[in-house]
């Protein structure tokens, strides 16, 4: 027990820890120890059935049962965790926990209201509780209240100034209201320090694209991906597929289309389930106006794929596998999925518009095309005015 503080390789904690369970089965240090190492390294079952056994022993450790709500959260069994979050609070009413990990379970669940309500209660606990303030940030970015999301990111980094998490809190809702410049300046900020952070580039390859500048997105993109060797980790796999993806977006938007195809290809060998990369190069075979590029076969076999992960409800996406059938000159069923399209998207007036265009067309035997050609904006970088006076 005493050597697994002394050493950083999870892998010999985790056997030290088997051994000291081995030589006492009754140690809840070394179990407890044992079974944050299966949460950290993603196996939730054994977590959970380790935790469960340690609670049978000991039910009103407030830690223990945090951790198994944390566990039940990440194997999505939410009316389960939420169960043990109110254990939580009821062992340790002041402290921020309970609270804090409710809230994050029912703003998974789409309860911002009540997720807001524990944020509350857990800042009348502590004031200076920055992931609850950072949290009650976002959801009020997500409920439109911009004002009030700005005041609590605000208040947060008069706590933790440089606090990576609430600078990025801070260019998300900058980004909100294409302040792009704003955002940018909030990544570059991040990147002085950590220059090949993933997660930093990605989010100033995406506000690039936002503040119209695709090929400084392209240049940050393809920095992350040849960075990541073929060989590396599941989780920086899963950042250079969402780098592939980014690029092909970005290539889209300058009108390079046989480019984005190879990303987008690229994307879905490391995740052949992301609905939104599925999306995008089924709309690129089925609309390109580059002969080389369309395949009506292959966009329907995404298009469908996407939609029956979707369950068929999202109406972009049966735009997009109508677009294909009309392709392949399938009209009839081309005009079926874009009225379903129109039908699923009229509460959206822009949306709407789009839709409607399709489905005339469609009904005229004449299939979609589409291709964007961004002007780069060349505007020097630099936070807003009235920012730089505050």
């Amino acid at each position: 027990m005493l050597r697994t503080e002394l050493t950083d390789d999870n892998e010999k904690k985790l056997a030290d820890f088997e051994a000291a369970i081995k030589a006492d089965p009754t140690n809840s240090d070394a179990l407890r120890g044992r079974a944050l190492m299966y949460l950290q390294k993603g196996d939730d079952e054994k977590a959970v059935a380790e935790l469960q056994k340690l609670i049978s022993q000991d039910a009103d450790n407030p830690g223990l049962l945090a951790v198994l709500a944390e566990a039940l959260t990440n194997l999505k069994k939410y009316d389960e965790a939420l169960k043990y979050c109110d254990d939580v609070i009821k062992h340790a009413p002041r402290s921020t926990l309970g609270y804090n990990l409710r809230s994050r379970i029912k703003a998974i669940k789409d309860d911002f209201k009540g997720a807001i309500e524990d944020l509350d209660q857990a800042l009348s606990v502590n004031s200076n509780d920055v992931p609850a303030l950072l949290m009650r940030s976002r959801l009020h970015a997500a409920q439109e209240h911009e004002d009030l999301a700005r005041a609590d990111v605000e208040r947060a980094l008069k706590l933790r100034p440089n606090m990576p998490e609430a600078i990025i809190t801070r260019s998300m809702l900058a980004a909100r209201k294409d302040k792009w410049a704003d955002a940018i300046a909030d990544m570059q900020i991040l990147l002085q320090s950590d220059p090949t952070n993933s997660e930093y580039r990605l989010r100033l390859a995406t506000y690039c694209v936002g503040d119209k500048r695709p090929r400084k997105a392209i240049e940050v993109l393809t920095g992350i991906i040849d960075g990541i060797s073929s060989d590396a980790d599941k989780d920086q796999q899963e950042v250079k597929g969402d780098a592939f993806r980014a690029r092909g977006d970005a290539l889209l938007s300058v009108g390079k289309h046989a480019e984005a195809v190879k990303d987008y290809e690229a994307s879905l060998k490391i995740d052949a389930e992301d609905t939104g990369v599925l999306n995008n190069l089924a709309w690129v075979l089925a609309t390109s106006p580059d002969d080389g590029v369309r395949n009506s076969k292959r966009s329907v076999e995404l298009g469908l794929k996407a939609c029956e992960l979707t369950k068929y409800e999202k109406p972009h996406i049966l735009s997009t596998l109508a677009a294909g059938y009309a392709e392949g000159g399938d009209w009839e069923t081309a005009i079926k999925w874009s009225s379903k399209a129109n039908e699923l998207g009229s509460k959206d007036q822009e949306v709407d518009e789009q839709l409607k265009k399709e489905l005339q067309g469609y009904k005229e035997k004449k299939p979609w095309r589409e291709k964007q050609e961004i002007e780069e904006n060349s505007k020097p970088l630099g936070r807003s005015k009235s920012d730089l006076e505050t």
